[in-house]
């Protein structure tokens, strides 16, 4: 399926297996309503997954989410430990302490 308006393009593939639903937007603001429609979806369909990106933002990483439906208590762990993770390698790479990041 596309569309094509003004020079713009966008394509949509629909895959029954697909493992992540990714919700486009552009508004001004995200509201949680937004998220919770997402998470409704990823209900209907049985996917953990769900990204929203809203194009509304000056910018992109301001308009980035993630939604998750039913992380078990053990994804939840390794996903804080990933992030602090992640984190804790973005400051060792600018050679940022600790003392300065808190």
């Amino acid at each position: 399926m596309g569309w094509k308006e003004d020079g713009c393009r966008l394509s949509c593939r629909f895959n029954r297996r697909a493992k992540v639903i990714v919700e486009l937007k552009s508004i001004e603001n995200i509201h949680p309503v937004h998220k919770k429609i997402l998470l409704t979806y990823l209900r209907i369909a049985d996917r953990r997954l769900g990204l929203l990106f809203n194009f509304g933002t000056e910018l992109f990483k301001d308009g980035a989410s993630r939604v998750v439906n039913k992380l078990t208590d053990q994804e939840q762990r390794d996903s804080r430990k990933g992030a602090e993770a992640q984190r804790r390698d973005r400051c060792r790479s600018r050679g940022t302490s600790r003392a300065l990041r808190d």
